[in-house]
């Protein structure tokens, strides 16, 4: 694990990703009742979600803070090979392997519709395009008339759709505040459109909209910008009070109101949590380092998930619904762990270094 990496940002990634992985566990079928817990508990699918987008403005913007001297000269020259190597290396694997199931579906009929092929969906070049244009969460919206879904491999897509969308506008946000008070004031902006969106269309919207999901990242962007200032005496309140927030918004006891408000408290809580991260000191308990390894696993468990249902999701469910979704999770990080290493890293360092010096200034070859 590298030990550079926040502790406390990883447990919540890896909390994140274990909300994601047991809504599709629950949906997929196997377990028994589970759709009924699924329909129970609502808001692990969206809150595990809305918690990665909290989180990855959070991580992106102190990132770029760490490396630049002045944030809002940020070059795209750095940032964005950063992005695009993270990205792009893990996301082409995925895809290529997806398309390679699409050829060879095996004897396991519902849950290779489920994971990775619903019968009534059709992967044209619009299909692929809008994958590699990280505009599928729009085309999704507007192809739902012909399937709900074009299977659980190829639909969590969406939600990279959407953070590349906001990164790819992040260094001209940058570049026309200025000034940390006027990115606020963008940024705030944001935010208040979006809520503002929800609620007016809040039984019309599509939770893939852009304009529905910027409010997160744009949250943690805010976080990281003024986290630091907090007095790390504020963080044996703000630290359980965050939790008791993101509690109510994934498990919803409030009925009514908390399923009506599940995506403000999920970000409530995640802000004062990532809030507690910046300032505590580091936590080396081995059952917090063990957690947050799932959280630097995160990205590969998110992609990979799917495949690894479809591949094991009947064997594991023989165990029962509870040591099914342990050893689901479990075969996810085994899997995300060994593309980690022998993929992942690797190609996200070979691939920033080519990019790098493509977007390397004459001069400074020269």
């Amino acid at each position: 694990m590298d030990r550079a990496r926040n502790t406390y940002v990883d447990l919540l990634r890896a909390v994140a990703i274990m909300a994601v992985l047991f809504e599709h566990w629950m949906g997929s079928g196997i377990p028994a009742n589970g759709f009924a817990i699924r329909h129970a508990f609502p808001g692990f699918g969206v809150g595990g979600v809305d918690l990665f987008f909290v989180i990855s403005g959070y991580v992106i913007t102190t990132a770029a803070m760490t490396r630049e001297t002045n944030l809002f000269a940020l070059s795209y020259r750095t940032f964005y090979p950063r992005r695009i190597a993270r990205i792009f290396p893990l996301l082409a694997l995925v895809c290529l392997i997806g398309a390679i199931f699409l050829q060879f579906p095996g004897s396991k009929a519902s849950l290779y519709e489920f994971t990775i092929k619903n019968p009534k969906a059709v992967f044209d070049w619009t299909f692929w395009a809008s994958i590699a244009t990280f505009t599928f969460n729009f085309w999704r919206i507007e192809n739902l008339s012909i399937a709900p879904g074009w299977g659980l491999h190829w639909d969590i897509l969406w939600s990279l759709a959407v953070e590349e969308q906001f990164y790819i506008a992040f260094p001209l946000l940058l570049f026309l505040a200025k000034n940390r008070r006027r990115f606020l004031v963008i940024l705030t902006s944001i935010i208040l459109v979006s809520i503002v969106y929800r609620l007016i269309y809040r039984w019309h919207y599509s939770s893939f909209n852009s304009l529905v999901c910027f409010e997160f990242i744009a949250a943690g962007v805010i976080t990281a910008l003024y986290a630091r200032r907090t007095p790390r005496a504020w963080v044996p309140f703000l630290a359980p009070l965050g939790a008791i927030l993101l509690g109510i918004g994934f498990l919803q006891p409030l009925g009514k109101f908390a399923t009506l408000f599940t995506q403000e408290f999920i970000a409530s809580g995640a802000v004062m949590l990532l809030t507690c991260a910046a300032v505590a000191p580091r936590n080396t308990l081995a059952i917090f380092v063990a957690f947050a390894l799932i959280g630097e696993l995160s990205y590969g468990m998110y992609l990979l998930h799917a495949l690894v249902l479809y591949e094991v999701g009947d064997t594991v469910g023989m165990l029962g619904m509870a040591a099914g979704y342990v050893l689901f999770v479990a075969a996810t990080g085994l899997i995300a762990t060994a593309v980690y290493r022998g993929f992942e890293k690797p190609s996200e360092r070979y691939t920033r270094q080519i990019l790098t010096q493509a977007l390397r200034p004459k001069e400074a070859i020269a």
